[in-house]
């Protein structure tokens, strides 16, 4: 073995550039695949638990692995991302019109308010906010107050979350195709 070589007749220099090379392209194919993980880390656990409907499938379609591969993951799509699309729109618009009317109506509320005031005015009530009070380090409660600032920072928050869920619909779509292909293929070809 002579001085600066491998027992392969190899300088270490060429098995050191081998090394960073091989790095470097491990780097630059996770910067690639980074976006996607999320998406293929959901594909497999939505494989795993959807088998036993996939196995039955493939039953019902005598053993044709692409045929119950497709048929699962549409009954997926039907079952799961639809509902749960359709009802993350309706939360969205409900949380708007929740926050407008609030917004309206800040003012007017005197029903309420009167409502709150014959709560507040219960001897149990009034016991309880005495005793939060000490606890919270404040003289009083004011369960208007307390309900209204409830009220606006939930609808706040909803309608501040609802537009960044609707602008992202583009991405979504992309994630939930690149999820059923995937799973697509963890079906089909899952033993092999």
């Amino acid at each position: 073995m002579t001085n600066g070589s491998t027992p392969a007749g190899l300088p270490r220099f060429a098995i050191l550039f081998f090394v960073a090379c091989f790095a470097v392209i491990i780097f630059f194919l996770y910067q690639v695949f980074a976006p996607f993980f999320t998406a293929i880390i959901w594909a497999i656990v939505l494989t795993i638990v959807f088998s036993p409907l996939f196995r039955r499938m493939l039953g019902i379609v005598r053993g044709r692995r692409t045929e119950a591969a497709f048929i699962t993951c549409v009954l997926i799509l039907i079952l799961i991302v639809l509902p749960v699309t359709i009802l993350g729109v309706l939360i969205t618009q409900q949380s708007i019109a929740l926050y407008q009317s609030v917004q309206e109506n800040a003012g007017s509320l005197a029903d309420v308010n009167a409502r709150l005031q014959e709560l507040q005015n219960r001897p149990a009530i009034q016991r309880l906010t005495q005793i939060a009070g000490k606890l919270s380090g404040t003289a009083e409660i004011d369960l208007k107050q307390l309900l209204h600032e409830a009220a606006s920072g939930v609808s706040r928050f909803l309608v501040d979350i609802g537009p960044s869920v609707l602008r992202n619909v583009g991405e979504m779509i992309f994630s939930f195709f690149l999820i059923f292909i995937t799973m697509f293929f963890l079906l089909r070809d899952g033993p092999q």
